[in-house]
């Protein structure tokens, strides 16, 4: 059953409110047809009634011979009429028609009037041109045969065939059917702002929890709507106060830190001068400058990247082209290819990290290192390939992980303290975008950058 019901909140609920009010609407309709015959034709015998009684009326003032000249008028339409010399013999008279029908009759006729008036209803053929009489409400035909016989001032008898419909002939399919059309449009469109109005707070939160990942200082949830809207609000800014105080406090935790270590590591970096083993002296000096850059890169990967800085207008090429010629004045070899067709709107100084850091990584296990850039009309994709020994496919996604380095020494000849990629990959999602790597055909690594247009 899951299956079949759709997969956002915002689809289930237009479904559950669709059905709902299309079951009510159908029904509605069917009880609203079934009702309507039957007061068509109660409508229908109270009129024929009234003319009934007008014309027994009429008839009780003329002679026998000009109530038989009036005949051939009076038998035309739904009227059939008769005079009988004699009573005729009794029609049953159980039909709830009519017996309606008599007593309208009755009244009509007064009181004085011979008790010898029998009502009878039947089925009735449906007049030409119609496609033939459809079941009403129970006890309600399409078209019935009012027969009244009563009995005249001169002891005469009169009998008198009124066909009586309810207007339900065959072509109330097709009317039913254009009345869920338009019942079908207006619940449609009522369902679709109803269900819009309901999961609009969600989109804003699932929104906000988006804006959230990139960006800790992000604008907090505005606390307005219903009741449980607001509480959710609330919540979600209670807890972005709190990650936001979280990081603030690791940071000045480890800026103190930081602060504190450098005194105890001048003060080793002095007394490894007194040290005479010249090849000593080196090695010590060296654990002191490692241990000075971890604590720094630690630092400054707490602080992340720079979010307040304003996002502007950026020519790619020329921010590549750039990073390529400061590498070639160093000797080292950068290619690059494609071209972009508009600027895209970034962070100019984080995207120059980001390129820094993948070419740096490129040049360091690849020798050399190549960028290409392909501008699509939904996003701008950037790749930094080498030809370096690549890395095992299990340990793609563990190299973001900050301080993961392949390279276990963690010697600066061979790397740095494994930031680089965590750095990139922040940057990229700053955003709105992601990095991934891929080993190549043939040998080498290539990092693709995805950023949306």
């Amino acid at each position: 059953m899951s299956r079949l019901l759709p997969a956002t909140l915002s689809g289930r609920l237009f479904a559950t409110l669709l059905a709902g009010l299309l079951l009510a609407q159908i029904l509605g309709a069917v009880v609203l047809l079934r009702d309507r015959a039957a007061v068509l034709y109660k409508a229908g015998g109270v009129s024929a009634a009234q003319r009934i009684g007008d014309l027994i009326q009429v008839l009780d003032r003329l002679d026998h011979p000009t109530r038989s000249a009036l005949l051939p008028v009076l038998n035309s339409g739904p009227l059939q009429v008769r005079i009988l010399e004699q009573a005729p013999p009794p029609l049953p008279d159980s039909s709830p028609g009519g017996q309606h029908v008599r007593m309208l009759l009755r009244r009509l006729l007064g009181p004085e009037r011979p008790q010898q008036m029998v009502v009878s209803t039947t089925a009735s053929a449906p007049p030409t041109g119609e496609t033939g009489p459809s079941p009403g409400r129970q006890g309600v035909p399409a078209a019935a045969l009012l027969i009244v016989q009563a009995q005249l001032w001169d002891d005469a008898w009169v009998r008198i065939e009124h066909r009586v419909t309810t207007g339900h002939q065959g072509s109330w399919p097709l009317r039913l059917l254009l009345t869920l059309i338009i019942l079908l449009a207006s619940v449609v469109g009522l369902t679709l702002l109803i269900v819009r109005w309901l999961t609009r707070p969600l989109a804003v939160l699932a929104t906000a929890a988006e804006g959230l990942g990139r960006d800790i200082h992000h604008t907090p949830l505005a606390e307005t709507g219903p009741a449980e809207v607001r509480r959710a609000a609330a919540a979600f800014n209670t807890m972005q106060a709190r990650l936001r105080s979280y990081i603030h406090e690791r940071e000045r935790t480890l800026a103190a830190i930081s602060h504190d270590l450098r005194t105890p590591i001048t003060r080793l970096r002095l007394r490894a001068e007194l040290i005479n083993h010249e090849e000593l002296r080196a090695k010590v000096n060296d654990d002191l400058v490692e241990m000075e850059e971890m604590t720094a890169a630690a630092l400054d990967l707490l602080r992340g990247v720079n979010r307040e800085e304003p996002v502007q207008p950026v020519d790619m090429m020329a921010l590549l082209g750039s990073l390529q010629a400061d590498h070639e004045e160093a000797g080292e070899a950068v290619v690059l290819e494609g071209t972009t067709q508009t600027p895209y709107p970034g962070r100019p100084l984080a995207l120059k990290r980001l390129f820094a850091n993948l070419l740096g990584n490129a040049l360091n296990y690849g020798g050399q290192a190549g960028v290409r850039v392909d501008d699509r009309a939904d996003r701008l994709e950037v790749t930094v390939a080498d030809r370096g020994p690549g890395i095992p496919e299990a340990q793609l996604e563990t190299v973001f992980e900050p301080f993961y380095r392949l390279e276990r020494s963690r010697s600066r000849e061979t790397g740095g303290v494994g930031l680089g990629l965590a750095v990139a990959r922040d940057i990229a999602r700053l955003h709105g975008g992601e990095l991934h790597l891929q080993n190549r055909t043939g040998g080498g690594l290539e990092a693709v950058l995805t950023l949306p247009r």
